[in-house]
């Protein structure tokens, strides 16, 4: 079983197979178990083949060509290794997914170390189950090392930065003990932050009532276990201070949260390094315990396999069960996502390794800055280091001074792609939505010389007022919050994961005239919000949204009838929240206005098909329900589309009968 080579097929027979087990290769035994599966492979010969992560045993008469062109693309997922046969009578489909027979338990993910001649070939390093061992406290040291002395790419703090407190560790009789200190009582230093989950509200606090208790100290011990553990890491990086938001914010009062959640986008951006407790469910958990092996208790064991190079130098591998690299707690915490772009390096803890991740590590060797695992990350974990480094590259060069406005549209798509990811996540307390990400929001505005708009930019409002709740059919409306969150034509006004759909062309007659938010604290503009509303001008139709019969349940199609022309139109809906009155019955129906924001005409059909070209028409626009006071409330979208040229100039005609109205939207 010695003769493995990248690119390259190896041919066995059951028999051999067989001799090979009876010999004592567990190898062997486990590929002759798993092909005793089908009796129809019982005497056909192998081959296992190899190309680079991935390791395939299929019936022989299968090319290797055909299995080659078929691999899936690994740029981002974690390699894999998995028994095959091709379906009878199928050919070999092109990428992303085959039709194949997958044999039980078959499947195996490749793994090999650091120093072995496999790596890079293998792209999975093993786990390294002792995050907290002397050895791992001296690699992660010398990660930050490594970017603070070599990465000039990586921005580095600004001296003249402090948070309002900060906490000193110290030691006594060998004991962490930590100060709670105000940043202007003590010399100007490196810090650490932490970014975590709290999860239930038992942890230690700091508040206007302990203040003094926590300046004169604050046994370690006496702290939730992921708080513990970051103290511990930030002393074996040879740092002596440390931000962490219970602690460093007097969680009892609004005025000093709000102030100091308004500067959070420069503790983040001016800490040496943020200490990411990614694989902690909760604050009580902690992040250093030995890391289990990722399989299921009682899962086959492990082989180790010798790996022949194409250059004659001979490795090896480690084949293990196939697993899913499990999710981090973090990355659905929606406080984090900020915390994670703002960050300049980030030490962070998951699952299955630790890596340093800084705007340099991203395109470096990706087994430099692991201890072990996948060195090809997830894709939304890639997308969000990329992001992270775009925005540190905009701060350092605003700094300079030599920043040139970039292209609208590359502005608007990264920021567009942010508030989706972000709205992905879970965040405790609605009322947070927007302050959750004010800290990015700030550095937009400040770097790009644009007003914020309560999740929006002034440039680019109009065009922006068409976003939608992902999987909106799949959820009930959401009912109104008691406490104020934002505008209802605010993405932030909904507790709810969204699409950030950009207007291409306007209608004609849609102008923004007027935006207004009222901060609930002056000094935090792009915090939480007291009252806002926006003041447009359009054209309208009134017509009437009703319940689904067999249920409470709002349709998702309202009829818009013309009765000049004797027809009617069927425009899609997609509703965002519940009516106002939720006292409505079934078969009730809420007599709602349909805006125009957008409209316009695209050409359909293939130039070199069959089927003519022609032109089809689409009107898109806001679903408002009339309040009291003469304003009005999103509760939704509509589309109309897929029209004749005709049809749609005589949708537009009956939207247009009544004239540009202007609507006032809270």
């Amino acid at each position: 079983m010695s003769h493995f080579e990248p690119l390259s097929p190896f041919y066995i027979s059951t028999a051999e197979l067989q001799k090979a087990s009876d010999d004592g290769c567990s190898f062997a035994a486990f590929l002759i178990s798993q092909a005793a599966q089908d009796a129809e492979l019982a005497n056909k010969k192998f081959m296992i083949a190899a190309k680079v992560t991935k390791y395939y045993l299929c019936p022989v008469h299968i090319e290797f060509g055909a299995l080659y062109e078929c691999s899936p693309d690994l740029k981002y997922l974690p390699a894999t290794a998995m028994l095959w046969e091709r379906t009878r009578n199928e050919r070999w489909l092109p990428q992303p997914y085959p039709t194949f027979v997958k044999f039980e338990n078959s499947s195996c993910s490749p793994m090999t170390r650091k120093g072995n001649s496999a790596l890079g070939k293998i792209a999975n390093l093993e786990i390294n189950h002792y995050p907290a061992s002397d050895t791992a406290f001296d690699l992660y040291k010398s990660w930050m090392s490594t970017c603070l002395d070599r990465h000039q790419a990586c921005r580095r703090p600004d001296p003249h930065f402090m948070p309002t407190r900060l906490l000193e560790i110290g030691k006594i009789n060998g004991k962490f003990r930590l100060k709670l200190c105000n940043s202007n009582k003590i010399s100007p230093g490196a810090y650490a932050a932490l970014s975590y989950c709290w999860g239930p509200d038992k942890n230690l606090k700091t508040s206007s009532t302990n203040l003094a208790r926590h300046a004169a100290g604050i046994d370690a011990q006496d702290l939730s276990q992921t708080l513990q553990d970051v103290v511990r890491v930030v002393d074996s990086l040879g740092l002596t201070l440390l931000w962490i938001d219970a602690l460093c914010i007097l969680q009892d009062d609004e005025h000093d949260k709000a102030t100091e959640i308004a500067t959070m986008d420069k503790v983040y951006a001016n800490a040496t390094v943020t200490v990411a407790a990614s694989r902690a469910v909760t604050a009580q958990a902690g992040f250093l315990a030995d890391r289990p092996d990722p399989w299921p208790t009682g899962s086959r064991e492990l082989f180790e396999l010798p790996y022949c190079l194409a250059d004659g130098q001979t490795g090896s591998i480690v084949l293990g069960p196939d697993f899913n690299r499990p999710d981090e707690p973090l990355d659905f915490r929606a406080w984090a996502y900020q915390e994670r772009l703002l960050s300049p390096r980030i030490l962070d803890f998951g699952a299955v390794n630790t890596r340093w991740i800084c705007c340099q590590s991203v395109e470096s060797d990706r087994y430099a800055f692991t201890d072990g695992w996948d060195g090809l990350n997830t894709l939304n974990t890639v997308r969000d280091d990329l992001k992270s480094k775009h925005i540190s590259e905009l701060y350092e060069k605003s700094k300079d001074g030599k920043l040139t406005k970039p292209p609208m549209t590359a502005f608007r798509d990264l920021w567009s792609d942010i508030v989706q990811q972000y709205t992905a996540r879970t965040i405790g307390v609605a009322e947070d939505r927007l302050l959750a990400l004010g800290g990015i929001a700030k550095q937009f505005g400040t770097i790009l010389d644009d007003d914020y708009k309560a999740g929006f930019w002034s440039s680019t409002l109009a065009h922006s007022l068409m976003w939608t709740r992902i999987e909106h059919w799949k959820h009930e409306p959401e009912t109104p919050h008691s406490k104020y969150i934002a505008p209802s034509w605010s993405w932030a006004s909904l507790n709810a994961w969204v699409d950030t759909v950009h207007a291409r062309t306007l209608d004609e007659n849609f102008r923004v005239l007027h935006c207004h938010l009222e901060p609930l604290y002056k000094h935090a503009p792009y915090g939480a919000l007291s009252s806002g509303f926006l003041r447009v001008a359009g054209t309208a139709i009134e017509t009437v949204w009703g319940s689904n019969h067999e249920s409470s349940r709002f349709a998702s199609r309202v009829s818009i009838r013309d009765s000049k022309a004797n027809g009617k139109y069927v425009a899609r809906m997609e509703h965002d929240r519940a009516p106002t009155d939720l006292s409505l019955e079934v078969k009730a129906t809420l007599p709602v206005l349909f805006l125009i924001v957008a409209s316009g005409d695209r050409r359909t059909g293939k130039a070199n098909s069959k089927c003519r070209c022609r032109n089809q028409g689409s009107i898109k626009g806001l679903v408002l329900e009339s309040l009291p006071g003469g304003t009005y409330r999103r509760v939704g979208c509509f589309y109309l589309g897929g029209m004749e040229m005709d049809r749609y100039r005589e949708c537009l005609r009956l939207f247009r009968d009544g004239g540009v109205r202007e609507f006032t939207i809270v």
